[in-house]
């Protein structure tokens, strides 16, 4: 398996968390089994040969370029065949402020580009086709990303990004009326701004952060115990880490670190 990965340009690191590539040749009658769990991220994708089967009918991929929102719970892609394929992971905030449409409308689903850049999207898959290099393939996903920046521009969710930031960066637990109040809103105001701009509920969200916290945690201390894992990660307690591993991943901590090796895509990208 051949893997690349590039950081964006300094016009687009307030959107773009990197841009990365796989090409690997299957055998045609294997079958390889990847869990999607969720990431705090979202991601552009851009399939230019074989298109994984999505296990849940609701994420269906039915197109080559897809626009892949807010996770909220796990999901398994059937790959087989040959997989050649270009991402860009995003901000969690960036679908909002890239296409102009609420995040809600790409939470738990793969849309089709086609859906949400029709005017253009020909010209980009003419563009890709033409390029061999994945560092040509950056020059043109840039491009597009840039044009939509400039359409976009009078969005304006800078309060939202403030309270990402202290989800992010918080070492306990923070209350929706500590974050509303920050920017400046009531709850239920902070509350459908947030889900607008991001795709999911802040509760949610911040379930979703401190999951991936727990397993960056478990990335840097391989030898860490669950119970110390679940303090460190402010759970109340081991049973409450369980749970939220389950609600997200659809396993337990140790099935989990037990089928891979632990890695953090919001905390090693942030």
């Amino acid at each position: 398996m051949k893997f690349l990965s590039a950081r964006p340009s300094p016009y687009l690191s307030d959107y773009v968390v990197q841009y990365w590539a796989i090409e690997n040749c299957l055998n045609k009658v294997e079958v390889y089994r990847h869990s999607i769990i969720p990431t705090g991220l979202s991601e552009i994708t851009f399939y230019f040969d074989d298109v994984p089967d999505a296990m849940d009918n609701k994420r269906t991929i039915s197109d080559r370029y897809i626009v892949s929102g807010q996770q909220s719970s796990a999901y398994d892609l059937n790959v087989k065949g040959n997989l050649s394929m270009f991402s860009v992971t995003l901000k969690p905030y960036s679908l909002y402020l890239l296409f102009g449409i609420p995040a809600t409308e790409f939470t738990n689903c793969n849309v089709s580009l086609r859906d949400v850049f029709a005017s253009s999207i020909n010209q980009i898959e003419d563009r890709l086709m033409l390029v061999n290099s994945f560092k040509e393939r950056v020059e043109v996903v840039e491009s597009m990303l840039l044009s939509l920046i400039v359409k976009n521009s009078s969005s304006n969710c800078s309060r939202i990004i403030n309270g990402i930031g202290c989800i992010s960066n918080s070492d306990k637990e923070l209350s929706l009326d500590t974050l509303a109040s920050d920017a400046c809103l009531s709850k239920k105001q902070f509350e459908r701004v947030f889900a607008s701009s991001v795709g999911v509920t802040p509760k949610r969200f911040m379930k979703i952060v401190r999951f991936q916290k727990a397993i960056y945690y478990k990335q840097l201390n391989r030898y860490i115990s669950l119970t110390d894992l679940a303090y460190a990660c402010n759970y109340y307690d081991q049973s409450h880490m369980i749970n939220d591993f389950k609600s997200l991943s659809g396993r337990t901590p140790g099935q989990l670190f037990s089928s891979c090796n632990p890695y953090s895509d919001y905390f090693n990208n942030s």
